[in-house]
């Protein structure tokens, strides 16, 4: 995206509705799942919690034996952990896929999924199983902080040891597009380097409904209740019951993609600010420190990853380093590669 003049800067003040509040997560991994929804779900209302008896063999068509051989298969796969204590929610959410295969047991339904690790009835599970809690302008500070500081860095490390080209912002996971979409809005409204620099806008998930609904470009109300009324105006145009539509220029700025962090082939690359918000919650230690080590491969030297506000870095992960802007912390691929120790 690179138009010839961005418009008149906004303010990006507006009072917080009601109904758009962020996602409490944990400091940590969620070790206690009860505290973080699960993946692709919300906590019921205490009515409709499950007793402790909900779990009996003539309640459930799984086994904790099956269950765990599923959760096991997931993470391996995804990343993604679960407990028996998200037994309730995980079971709720593939009674329904199981359901289109009434005729399959679980040891049958789960071979199908082994057969063909890549097909259709994998990916609706996938898609089933992962969390697409957003909305546009959710944690602004960090696009502040890439507006005021963290773009205009990396032009003049570029210019000393990297090769032309656009600067390359990669949103992942993409969810449904609002935070893509509000990268590239936060840049037309905030960032005047736009005029005279290429940026180019990588969204990846692993949910292929949500990418499809993200290109369709089609948000509800509470999705853009955070956007000033002005900005709003400007890149969407109403729809009926109160929905809006993105300006189709872009959602051609942005370009969506299907990738996984637990399977690094083909990820993009030479990447110089990645927002990788609200995901590390849901992996458990050694998974976090995978991601963490392909996240840090995927950046050019001197790019930046933004994390969401209740994620820290391991002390033990990729040797990132801390930065402290007025807007958070980020952190930092080295612009070079740490100097080893001399030998005693």
């Amino acid at each position: 995206m690179n138009p010839a003049v961005p418009p008149e800067p906004v303010a990006s003040s507006a009072q917080e509705p009601p109904q758009a509040r962020e996602t409490p997560g944990p400091e940590t991994v969620a070790t206690d799942p009860v505290s973080t929804p699960a993946p692709g779900d919300t906590a019921p209302p205490a009515s409709e919690a499950p007793s402790p008896t909900a779990f009996d063999a003539a309640q459930t068509s799984f086994n904790e034996a099956e269950y765990l051989r599923f959760v096991e298969y997931l993470q391996h796969r995804t990343g993604l952990s679960f407990g028996l204590s998200k037994r309730y929610y995980v079971e709720k959410r593939l009674h329904a896929r199981m359901g289109d295969r009434p005729e399959l047991d679980f040891d049958a339904w789960f071979a199908t999924l082994h057969a063909d690790p890549e097909g259709a009835a994998w990916q609706d599970v996938i898609n089933t199983m992962t969390v697409n809690e957003t909305y546009f302008y959710r944690e602004p500070h960090q696009f502040e902080c890439m507006s005021r500081h963290l773009l205009d860095e990396r032009l003049r490390d570029r210019q000393v040891d990297a090769p032309p080209g656009p600067l390359r912002v990669w949103s992942m996971p993409s969810s449904t597009g609002e935070e893509p979409y509000s990268i590239a809005i936060w840049l037309l409204e905030h960032w005047p380097g736009l005029a005279e620099h290429d940026v180019e806008i990588l969204a990846s998930d692993i949910d292929t409904r949500v990418l499809e609904a993200a290109e369709r470009g089609e948000f509800s109300a509470r999705s853009v209740a955070r956007l000033p009324r002005p900005v709003l105006d400007r890149h969407f145009a109403p729809l009926d019951e109160g929905s809006w539509r993105i300006d189709r220029e872009l959602v051609a700025s942005v370009q969506f993609s299907r990738h996984n962090l637990c399977d690094p082939q083909d990820l993009p690359q030479a990447l110089d600010l990645i927002f990788c918000r609200n995901l590390l919650i849901y992996f458990d230690d050694s998974t976090q420190l995978r991601v963490l080590s392909t996240l840090f491969d995927a950046l050019t030297p001197g790019g930046f990853l933004c994390l969401g506000h209740a994620e820290i870095l391991p002390r033990h992960g990729p040797p990132f380093v801390t930065r402290r802007f007025p807007q958070g912390v980020v952190y930092q691929r080295p612009l070079a590669p740490p100097t080893a120790a001399p030998p005693p």
